[in-house]
């Protein structure tokens, strides 16, 4: 009787500990990337990070990381970035809250490339000491380019005779493109004798 005694004052303890936490969901701050699935290369577009509380518990700070992939030009950012680049400092996030990040730029990469982009974000519930995180990915195709090429060549010609072949770059984006690198792939008896520009 009085081993039973200690069992059931040891577990109305417990009930009286632990009852508070019985009934309160865990604050979840989720994330997602809106963008585009498919984009051309050097085509000016806009992405949005955006956040939500989906409990009714309240977060009492929030940081939110997002991860630019090397090919991804950002020009600008609303609003700006608080702590380091790419980085904002949200704060707190009431019950239902949601709000976003909107980001404009390009992406400098292969028309047949495929971009990986990441948000990540750090949070701690007001009614909790520990953090949280939640992470998200989004996956872009680009297809085409606003750049196009262009090659001018006599469709006949003399062996052994001079000739010209031009290749014409356009740009029909509304932004500069820097640093470009020609490639050209042409045949092994085709013997350049000059070039401009060099």
């Amino acid at each position: 009787i009085v081993f039973l005694g200690i069992l059931g004052g040891a577990a109305w303890i417990g009930f009286l500990l632990f009852s508070p936490m019985i009934g309160k969901a865990t604050p979840k701050l989720t994330l997602r990337i809106e963008a585009p699935d498919t984009v051309a290369a050097f085509e000016k577009i806009t992405l949005k990070v955006a956040y939500e509380n989906l409990t009714s518990q309240p977060i009492a700070s929030a940081e939110i990381r997002t991860n630019f992939p090397g090919e991804f030009k950002l020009e600008k950012a609303t609003p700006e970035p608080t702590t380091a680049p790419g980085s904002w400092l949200i704060g707190s996030v009431g019950p239902g809250e949601s709000g976003e990040i909107e980001l404009e730029g390009r992406f400098m990469a292969d028309p047949r490339a495929r971009i990986f982009m990441q948000s990540i974000a750090k949070y701690r519930p007001a009614n909790f000491n520990s953090e949280f995180q939640d992470i998200t990915t989004k996956t872009i195709s680009i297809s085409g380019s606003k750049l196009e090429i262009s090659v001018e060549s006599p469709t006949e010609s003399v062996a052994g005779e001079p000739m010209t072949t031009k290749f014409k770059i356009k740009n029909n984006s509304d932004a500069s493109a820097e640093n470009l690198i020609l490639e050209t792939k042409l045949p092994v008896s085709f013997l350049v004798t000059s070039s401009e520009p060099k």
